[in-house]
């Protein structure tokens, strides 16, 4: 389920993360964790966003985020720890389900974990990354960073799936987002209610398609740089 809601779940351009009204806590030991995902995952999402900042994204940071539940506006005692046998880490939340992670040379079980739902977020999913360069209005949305986070969010998937199940997956069509393909697109969701979506560089438009509040993105169109700008309006 993780794996299926990682492929299927869109990218967002939410507004910036709140930030957290307390210290960062952690789940008392022996206590019940209610959802788990594996560090190594988010890890090799880490590895990806470095690989290729440089080029796509060179200013951009990576956050990861919980999607909260159609309705729900800020967490409610929501507590995340990073579990390492019995070391426990405080992974600071921010009321919005964004936080970011440091990096960390950790064995393979290593689980990133929350005390609590109750149908807050939708915990089928794994965190979702998030890459952003600073500056920009929450509306706004640098194609640099939409490819970057692409293969951040490939990269996550990949190492969900097993390099043999990719392999079969790719040849039998494929899950590369990042990738061109017929008449599809990054799909990047505007987090609110909007009517229009444009991508503009210098004098250059072309309106998107909104359906549901989210737009394909054509992050593998070599004709858009990587200054490009998508804005929801």
């Amino acid at each position: 389920m993780l794996l299926l809601a990682l492929l299927t779940a869109a990218a967002t351009a939410h507004a910036g993360p709140t930030e957290a009204t307390e210290p960062p806590r952690v789940i008392v030991p022996g206590a019940k964790i209610a959802i788990g995902w594996p560090y190594a995952v988010l890890a090799e999402g880490m590895d990806a966003f470095d690989d290729g900042r440089h080029d796509l994204a060179p200013r951009a940071g990576l956050r990861f985020r919980l999607l909260l539940t159609p309705g729900v506006t800020a967490l409610d005692n929501v507590v995340m720890t990073l579990v390492d046998g019995d070391r426990l880490t405080p992974v600071p939340l921010a009321l919005d389900g964004f936080f970011t992670l440091a990096r960390q040379d950790l064995p393979g079980d290593a689980e990133l974990a929350v005390n609590r739902n109750v149908g807050q977020f939708d915990a089928n999913r794994t965190p979702q990354p998030d890459v952003r360069t600073p500056g920009l209005p929450d509306n706004v949305r640098r194609m640099g960073d939409l490819r970057l986070e692409c293969r951040v969010k490939m990269a996550m998937a990949r190492h969900l799936f097993g390099f043999m199940q990719s392999a079969a997956i790719s040849l039998a069509g494929g899950t590369d987002w990042c990738a061109p393909r017929k008449g599809g697109g990054y799909s990047v969701n505007a987090g609110r209610p909007v009517a229009h979506a444009a991508l503009a560089e210098e004098g250059r438009a072309l309106a998107l398609a909104v359906k549901a509040g989210a737009a394909a993105i054509p992050i593998a169109d070599p004709s858009w740089s990587d200054d490009a700008l998508v804005t929801f309006d």
